[in-house]
């Protein structure tokens, strides 16, 4: 294919951060919201998610069809709920920061988000983590994927070389949208595509 890795391996980072925060609901989501659907650090996102109809699932299919190296961050989902609490975003965002920094080389970068995730402190939660990515990966590809229902900020755009959401309701098809977001994010290093982001 146009992004395939088996000249030089490349490395591509993957992780998934989803929640659907409506502020209008009593309570905040805590990290039990995310354990109750999935949460898994590293390694064992492989094993709990590989063959899922997730995004995970899609996004690693097309890397190891491609021969790249998967190095896997943090995948969960809270589902939809209240603002996420400060502890527990901070929590989250630490442990993908954290294993992105320790990677000893990152090609590209294919994160799963919402779109629509609040924390206390934070409104837009995906350009901030966007932002603290970008820092760590310079110019490397970075592919997102988000909902339907995502709320998409200049800085989601500005910071993404590649931003894509799903096309079903109900959202059937976020395995197919990570596999869209990860083989243009892998034409996009082979330099077959050059894409430009506008809202």
């Amino acid at each position: 294919t146009g992004g395939d890795c088996s000249v030089v391996q490349l490395r591509v980072a993957i992780g998934a951060l989803l929640q659907e925060s409506n502020a209008l609901c009593v309570g905040l989501a805590e990290i039990q919201d995310f354990k109750n659907n999935y949460l898994a650090f590293g390694d064992d996102i492989l094993s709990t998610l590989r063959e899922t109809n997730t995004e995970i699932g899609g996004a690693v299919q097309i890397l190891e069809q491609n021969d790249c190296k998967v190095v896997p961050l943090i995948a969960t989902h809270g589902g939809a709920g209240g603002i996420v609490s400060s502890e527990c975003y901070d929590y989250l965002r630490q442990q993908l920061l954290i294993r992105l920094k320790s990677a000893s080389r990152v090609d590209a970068v294919y994160l799963a988000l919402h779109g629509a995730m609040v924390s206390e402190l934070e409104d837009d939660v995906e350009g901030s983590l966007l932002a603290e990515v970008r820092k760590i990966i310079g110019d490397a590809p970075l592919a997102v994927s988000c909902d339907l229902h995502a709320h998409i900020t200049p800085a989601m755009v500005s910071l993404s070389d590649i931003l894509i959401g799903y096309k079903h309701y109900p959202h059937d098809d976020a395995f197919e949208t990570a596999q869209r977001a990860v083989q243009l994010m892998l034409e996009t290093y082979s330099g077959k595509i050059c894409p430009v982001v506008r809202m």
